[in-house]
C-alpha cells in the first residue's frame, strides 16, 4: 500500500483548522501482541475513567511515549484525554487545540492505522463539522481500501455514526460487534441504542424488543441495562431481576457488576421487599472498586437511606444523607432525602433547632445547607417561619441565584403576613425561572393577599399554564379569597378541572 500523499495530509490538517508543529518524523509503530490486552484496557480507561483520574492516565500515556516516541496509538489517547478536558472546560479552547495537535501527530506517525483518523473525526464532531468528518473517513477509506477500513472497529463505528442505513442495520450492527473487542463494546452498545431510538422502523418490533434481541446475541452489558430500564417501566420485575443476574455473572468489569448489584438493591426496595433488601445490602462489599462512578455510589447510598427509614432509624438515615450533601452541596437528591426524613417522623422543635444550628455552624459557607435548614423548619409541626426566614436569607447572602431560595423566602414571609416583602422575593424567583409554576402561583397568592386583583389573575394564568393541576388547589385556597368572585378567576379554575391536589407550601 502506498503512503498517504502530501495533498491528502494537507486536506486533513486543513480540516483541523490549520496544521500545527509535528512532534517528529513519520514512522510506523504497531502494538506488540503481548501488549494488546494492556493497551485495550488503557484505551477503555481513557474513555470512561472518572474525571479525577484523567491526569494520572495522561502521565501514564506520556511515559509510554517517552519509551516509544513513534506510537501513533499513544498520541490518539492523548488527543481524547485533551477532548475530555475540553468537555469539562468548554470555555478553554486550549484543550481543543491540544487535542488537534495530538491527533495530527497520531496521523503523521502512521497513516496506515485507524488512530489518527479516529482522533480527527472526534474533534470535528465536537466542533459540529459533520461534512468535514465525512471527508476524514472518506480519505481513510481511500487510503486503506474498503475491506481494511471495514475491519477497523474504531473507524467502522464512526462511519455508522454518520452513515446509518436502516435497510442494512442488522448486518451493520452484527459486523460492528463482530470486529469490536469485548473490552470496547460499550461504545458499540451506545451507538446501537442511539441508532435504534432514532430509526423509523417499519416492522412490528419495538426499540426495546430489538435491544433485547441484540442483548441476547452479543451479551453486551450496556444493552442489558437498557433492556432492564424498559422492564422497569413495564413493571416486569421478575424479568428485570433475571437480566441483572445475567449481567452480574457474565460481565468481566467490576463497576458494571457493582451497577447490577446496586440496581438489584433498588429493585427490591421498589417492590417493598425491604427485609430482603436489608439482607442483600449486608452482602455488598464494603470497599468500592477504584474509579467507581460517583453517580453509582450515590445511588447505593440513597437506597441505604431508604432502608434506614424503613427500619425507623432516622439518625443513621440523616447521618448518611448529610454526608452526601457535605460531599456535594448541589446534590438535589440527597437534599430531598433529608427533607423527607424530617417529614416522615414527628420532631421536637428544640432538637431540630439544635441539630440545624450545629450543622450550619460547622459548614458556614455552604449555601445549600442553609436552604435545607430553612425548608426543614418550614415543615415542622409548629411552623418556625421566622427562623426559616433567617436561614433563607443566609443562603441567599451566600448565593443569590440558589434555586428555591427566593421562592422559599417569599412563602416564609407570606406566613408572617409580610406581604410586600414576599412579593419582591417571589418576583425575583420568577425572574430567575419563569417556568417555576409554584413560584408563579405563590406570587399570585401574595398579590391576592395584597388586594391586587389584576396581578393576581395575571400570575395565576401563568401558573396554570405551567401546571394545570394547580387549578384544583386554587378552588379552595384561602389566600385567593379576595379574587374568588372575579369572573376571570372563576373561568380559569373551572377550565380543564383536575382531580389531583397539589400542595404549594
Amino acid at each position: 500500500m502506498r503512503n498517504l500523499s502530501r495533498q491528502q495530509l494537507s486536506i486533513l490538517f486543513y480540516l483541523l483548522l490549520g496544521s500545527t508543529t509535528a512532534y517528529g518524523r513519520s514512522g510506523v509503530q504497531s502494538p506488540k501482541v503481548a501488549q494488546l490486552q494492556h493497551t485495550e484496557h488503557l484505551e477503555r480507561r481513557v474513555w470512561y475513567a472518572p474525571p479525577a483520574e484523567i491526569n494520572d492516565i495522561e502521565q501514564k500515556v506520556t511515559a509510554i511515549i517517552q519509551k516509544s516516541p513513534r506510537s501513533s496509538f499513544s498520541f490518539y489517547l492523548l488527543s481524547h484525554l485533551a477532548l475530555r478536558k475540553f468537555y469539562a472546560n468548554p470555555l478553554s479552547p486550549k484543550y481543543l487545540a491540544l487535542a488537534m495537535k495530538h491527533a495530527e501527530q497520531s496521523l503523521r506517525l502512521n497513516p496506515k492505522l485507524s488512530y489518527g483518523y479516529a482522533a480527527i473525526f472526534d474533534i470535528l464532531k465536537v466542533m459540529k463539522s459533520e461534512e468535514k468528518s465525512r471527508v476524514v473517513l472518506n480519505v481513510a477509506r481511500q487510503e486503506m481500501g474498503v475491506a481494511t477500513f471495514n475491519s477497523q472497529w474504531r473507524l467502522y463505528l464512526r462511519w455508522l455514526q454518520i452513515h446509518p442505513q436502516e435497510k442494512h442495520q442488522e448486518q451493520q450492527i452484527t459486523h460492528l460487534f463482530k470486529i469490536t473487542p469485548r473490552v470496547h463494546r460499550q461504545q458499540a452498545s451506545e451507538l446501537l441504542i442511539y441508532m435504534l431510538s432514532e430509526a423509523n422502523t417499519r416492522d412490528s418490533l419495538s426499540t426495546s424488543e430489538k435491544i433485547l434481541t441484540y442483548y441476547k446475541k452479543f451479551q453486551a452489558p450496556l444493552l442489558g441495562f437498557a433492556y432492564y430500564t424498559h422492564l422497569l417501566t413495564q413493571k416486569s420485575y421478575l424479568k428485570a431481576e433475571q437480566v441483572l443476574t445475567e449481567i452480574e455473572t457474565q460481565t468481566p468489569y467490576i463497576n458494571l457488576a457493582l451497577n447490577a448489584k446496586v440496581s438489584r438493591l433498588e429493585l427490591l426496595i421498589l417492590q417493598n421487599k425491604h427485609a430482603q433488601a436489608l439482607k442483600y445490602a449486608a452482602l455488598l462489599p464494603s470497599e468500592r472498586p477504584m474509579g467507581a462512578p460517583e453517580e453509582l455510589l450515590q445511588r447505593e447510598k440513597l437506597a441505604k437511606i431508604d432502608l434506614f427509614l424503613w427500619k425507623k432509624d432516622k439518625h443513621l438515615a440523616l447521618q448518611l444523607a448529610m454526608s452526601m450533601v457535605e460531599e456535594n452541596t448541589h446534590n438535589r437528591e440527597s437534599i430531598l432525602k433529608i427533607i423527607e426524613i424530617f417529614e416522615k417522623s414527628p420532631h421536637s422543635s428544640p432538637w431540630v433547632r439544635d441539630l440545624l444550628h450545629g450543622w450550619t455552624q460547622q459548614n458556614p459557607s455552604q449555601s445549600s445547607l442553609y436552604l435545607i435548614a430553612a425548608e426543614i423548619l418550614m415543615q415542622q409541626p409548629h411552623r418556625l417561619y421566622a427562623e426559616a426566614e433567617q436561614y433563607y436569607r443566609q443562603a441567599i447572602l451566600l448565593n443569590t441565584s440558589l434555586p428555591g431560595a427566593h421562592s422559599g423566602l417569599g412563602v416564609a414571609l407570606i406566613q408572617q403576613d409580610l406581604i410586600a416583602e414576599a412579593i419582591q422575593e417571589l418576583k425575583i424567583a420568577v425572574k430567575q425561572n419563569i417556568n417555576d409554576s409554584i413560584a408563579l402561583y405563590n406570587l399570585a397568592c401574595a398579590y391576592a393577599l395584597n388586594k391586587d386583583v389584576q396581578n393576581s389573575i395575571y400570575y395565576l394564568a401563568k401558573a396554570f399554564t405551567q401546571q394545570p393541576s394547580l387549578r384544583t388547589h386554587a378552588r379552595t385556597d384561602s389566600d385567593l379569597d379576595f379574587v374568588r368572585e372575579n369572573h376571570d378567576f372563576q373561568q380559569m379554575v373551572q377550565e380543564h378541572p383536575q382531580t389531583n391536589r397539589t400542595s404549594t407550601y
